[in-house]
């Protein structure tokens, strides 16, 4: 298995056209193979700018899992679970525990942003560092 989170950084940090190529010409060979399992994260922001990559990119489209967001909808506990499970689960691996009141403001904060994640990632990061 190959897993590349953040497979968007393809386009937004590799300046070399023909190195970028090569690399998706490479993956796509490998997960062609069959010997290969090929998982990427991309944001779905960046999907469609993989489409002038024709190989690549009928190979994605064939190939892919797309989940769908974690946005708040009103009476869905699944997704305050979720929430929780994303803040608690790391925290006591570590062997920490994070207040209540915390969870709650943070769930309650979230219910209003769309694409939530990077701004949890980045809120629980900074409470981490701090």
């Amino acid at each position: 298995m190959l897993f590349v989170d953040q497979f968007e950084e393809v386009l937004t940090q590799c300046r070399d056209e023909s190195e970028r190529q090569a690399y998706l010409d490479n993956l796509t060979a490998a997960a062609k193979s069959g010997r290969v399992l090929l998982l990427l994260t991309l944001r779905s922001d960046f999907y469609a700018s993989f489409a002038r990559y024709k190989t690549f990119a009928d190979t994605l489209e064939s190939n892919n899992y797309t989940l769908s967001g974690l946005n708040y909808a009103e009476g869905n506990a699944d997704w305050e679970r979720y929430l929780k499970d994303m803040i608690h689960k790391p925290a006591q691996l570590a062997g920490v525990t994070v207040e209540k009141q915390l969870t709650e403001r943070i769930t309650d904060e979230l219910k209003v942003v769309k694409g939530l994640l990077p701004v949890l990632q980045m809120t629980l990061t900074g409470l981490w560092k701090d």
